[in-house]
């Protein structure tokens, strides 16, 4: 009995979301004050990058061509996983960027979220921003191996901040693919109400930025090279 009145919940947070999202492309809402834009930057010398082409499938799932996506290697044997996209305003379904994150992409590839000791966000200096990021542990699904994963998105220029995540695994892994189904449908759900209630409106532009890097149990340590490394790769300029 428990399962199903799950399910009917489930169905009608489902529903809920595909009506936020009707609202959140048919409403029009003021431009913020702060524009901000995510800008690359070369690395300094001793760093090399490796371009790793994304599948045919995943550019139509992304619906955009507009990506970086691969791996830095640095001078000390860093390596460092990058990804950028950017949705124009003339996309309608440029939305997807609020239901593609790590928390739905990584564990529906098998990684498994662990607890992050040091919080679920933080906030990293970007030129002279300090732009907020939500920040995970995940499991890899090959070899155990504990990566530490943060991300950034803009709407029309402004950080959006997720209400939601994926939750952590309680379920025998029997029934993984359930939870990832039913926190899927919660997550999206979560996304498009958080959209309307922010006034991000769906004809403008997005940006979205992971970076990720392979960890110990000393988050700490980890986290400090991500941050530097950001300030190396990106720049976050302010429009008025």
């Amino acid at each position: 009995m428990p399962s199903i009145k799950r399910g009917i919940g489930l169905n009608l947070l489902f529903t809920a979301g595909v009506c936020a999202a009707w609202s959140w492309f048919n409403l029009s809402h003021p431009k913020p004050e702060g524009f901000l834009q995510f800008q690359t930057q070369t690395p300094p010398p001793g760093w090399s990058f490796q371009d790793i082409p994304l599948g045919s499938e995943v550019i139509a799932t992304l619906a955009t061509t507009n990506v970086i996506n691969g791996i830095f290697s640095g001078p000390d044997g860093e390596r460092i996983a990058v990804f950028m996209g950017n949705w124009n305003t003339d996309n309608r379904q440029d939305m997807r960027v609020l239901v593609h994150t790590p928390d739905l992409c990584w564990t529906s590839a098998g990684w498994e979220p662990v607890a992050c000791p040091i919080g679920e966000s933080t906030t990293i200096l970007i030129g002279e921003q300090a732009v907020p990021f939500e920040m995970r542990v995940f499991r890899s699904p090959r070899d155990g191996q504990l990566e530490l994963c943060v991300w950034s998105t803009l709407i029309n220029g402004t950080p959006y901040q997720e209400m939601n995540r994926f939750p952590q695994a309680e379920a025998p892994r029997s029934n993984s693919q359930f939870r990832v189904a039913a926190a899927g449908r919660e997550l999206t759900a979560g996304y498009f109400i958080k959209s309307i209630h922010s006034h991000a409106a769906a004809k403008k532009s997005k940006q979205f930025v992971r970076i990720s890097i392979p960890t110990t149990h000393n988050i700490d340590l980890t986290f400090g090279k991500i941050n530097q490394f950001a300030s190396l790769w990106l720049n976050c300029r302010s429009f008025n």
